[in-house]
Order: structure tokens, then sequence, then C-alpha cells
């Protein structure tokens, strides 16, 4: 991908998960070189090649987290991420003071008493009977079942194996990494 400016140095630019989608096919998935011109910020790196700030939750610069401000030099390993999901990036993402993530559930019928926790712990969590009211949008879908991951199509799902509704809640907020909401 070429910057429009006169190019002083490249960096190394790799892109991850649906960021992927604001680039051409040839260069999603994988590392590619991106042209800067003189004193380059990330924030302008990432007007350059169009991706929206408000897509990004951590960007590393040679494996250290870096913020918006960061001047880029040539030759260096720029990794952008998006929300994640499963891990909570909070003490390292330098980009802004709270990060994107905001953890919402779409909860199978089944696990009734699950949703209800979730929504008593200050989470947003709805039944799967009302998603086409409310949307899939970024939300996690829980189940017990893996056939419903598949048959549902939602990008982001989890497959609990606890029983009980205190079971499954805790394996929950253990696998994603969860607190209660602030």
């Amino acid at each position: 991908m070429k910057s429009e400016r006169c190019g002083k140095g490249e960096v190394l630019l790799r892109l991850y998960e649906e960021l992927n989608e604001f680039l051409p096919l040839e260069l999603r998935k994988k590392q590619f070189a991106c042209p800067f011109a003189g004193s380059t910020t990330i924030r302008q790196l990432l007007s350059d090649i169009r991706v929206p700030l408000r897509k990004v939750d951590l960007i590393l610069a040679n494996g250290e987290s870096v913020g918006l401000s960061h001047v880029v030099g040539d030759g260096e390993r720029i990794s952008l991420y998006p929300v994640f999901e499963a891990f909570d990036v909070a003490a390292i993402q330098r980009i802004r003071r709270r990060p994107l993530r905001r953890v919402s559930f779409v909860v199978d019928g089944s696990l009734k008493p699950l949703a209800a926790r979730l929504r008593d712990m200050g989470y947003d969590a709805v039944l799967a009977s009302a998603r086409e009211t409310v949307g899939r949008g970024n939300r996690i879908f829980l189940t017990r079942s893996r056939g419903k991951i598949a048959r549902q199509g939602y990008s982001h799902a989890l497959q609990l194996r606890a029983n009980s509704p205190s079971q499954q809640l805790a394996e929950v907020l253990a696998r994603l990494q969860l607190a209660p909401p602030r």
C-alpha cells in the first residue's frame, strides 16, 4: 500500500482480524511494507491507509505497546489489533484511557438463569430469542451447543462446558477475563 507522500522509509505493517477489512484483498492477513515520509506518527499512518482510529484498540511497535503519537522508524514492525474479546488489554494499551472493549452477550434460551446473573452483574445480556430486535453487533453468543454456534453464524461465541448457572457464570468470567463492569 503506497503512502501519498514522498517515502523516506517504510514500516512492516500487520493488521489483525476485522481490521483487515480496510485493506485490499492482496494485503490481508499478512505483513506488508508501507512507505512513509519524514516524521510520521502512527496516527498519520492509520490515516494514510484509511483505518479508522475508533476501530484500533492496541498498537505494537517492535512488540511494545505505543500510542498514536509514536513516530515510526524505518524498518519498524507495526501491529494493529481491534477490540480483544477474550483478553483485557487495559494494562498495556496506550491509545486511549479506556480500551474499546464493552462486553455484551446474546445468551442461548436454554441458559436463561445465566443471562439473569450476567444482567445482575451489570452486563448487557439478552436472550437469543430477542436477537432480531437487539441486533448481533459485537455480542458474544453463549451456548452449550457447538451446533448452535455454527448455525447461528455469530462471529464471537463461547461454548460453555459447565452445567449449573453459577458454574457457567464463573466459566464466562474466567474465560473472558472479566470483572463486574464499572
